[in-house]
């Protein structure tokens, strides 16, 4: 259903509803007396998704003004190429860019370069800003979102809807630094080879990484983060509402539509 341009799950009212009021209540509009954390996006990438990479990061820099650094870690079985890298400076000249071994998906090696990764980041950043995962096929949109998680004081912020309300959609979810040094500092193989057993066998990264910060007693907090595709794809445009409860797009076996959704919502 679509009400005042904005997608809304009828079978799922009562959590859309639970929703709009803890957005109410944790994620304020008015300016924070203390400072707004500094957002550190981090990629993960590889050579056959360059374009959809360097569209992400376009629509990021000209949307997100809450930008600490933007980190791009690449896969090397498929590197990007110089040219390749040297377009992404163009973008975002502080871009920093790092190589990364033993992707494969949803692996317990994956998940432990994830967690470097992250720790990496997190030891060379400010404790209070956010970490924040960002998958290639993510476009970011201009509205407050994001302000309101900078002001908001939580420790982590993601989006559950399309997990059955049971971890982090990794497109796109918000980790502060002094949390991943606290949960993922001392964090094992064998650590994330039961959550696999607990999970019984149904494993991903990001399932991994958000039950790992329930593990260790951090709370994990929910909003509409990201229009998925068969949301996005029944608006005519992104509206000021569409704006306020929406901070992306992420474009799930979609994204050779995220030229045409560049130029229509984000340009």
């Amino acid at each position: 259903m679509i009400l005042c341009n904005v997608p809304i799950s009828l079978k799922n009212i009562k959590r859309e509803l639970k929703g709009w009021i803890w957005d109410y209540q944790n994620l304020p509009n008015k300016p924070a007396k203390a400072k707004p954390a500094l957002f550190t996006f981090v990629y993960f990438t590889y050579q056959p998704d360059f374009e959809f990479v360097s569209l992400s990061i376009q629509s990021l820099v000209r949307n997100v003004s809450l930008i600490a650094d933007i980190y791009v870690f690449i896969d090397q079985k498929a590197p990007l190429t110089k040219e390749q890298e040297n377009s992404l400076i163009q973008i975002y000249p502080n871009i920093k860019f790092y190589p990364v071994e033993n992707f494969a998906w949803a692996s317990i090696e994956t998940t432990m370069t994830e967690v470097n990764s992250f720790l990496k980041v997190a030891n060379e950043s400010e404790p209070e800003n956010y970490l924040v995962k960002v998958d290639s096929d993510i476009l970011f949109l201009k509205g407050s979102k994001l302000a309101r998680i900078s002001i908001s004081g939580l420790d982590t912020i993601g989006d559950y809807r399309h997990t059955e309300g049971q971890y982090y959609q990794g497109g796109l979810y918000f980790i502060k630094h002094k949390v991943i040094k606290q949960c993922f500092n001392h964090a094992t193989a064998d650590d994330f080879k039961q959550i696999a057993k607990q999970w019984k066998g149904n494993f991903a990264e990001d399932l991994a990484i958000s039950q790992r910060l329930i593990d260790q007693g951090i709370k994990t907090n929910s909003t509409r983060l990201m229009l998925f595709p068969n949301e996005y794809q029944n608006l005519k445009h992104a509206n000021k509402m569409v704006r306020w409860e929406f901070a992306a797009l992420h474009f799930v076996k979609d994204k050779q539509n995220m030229q045409h959704y560049f130029d229509s919502f984000i340009n």
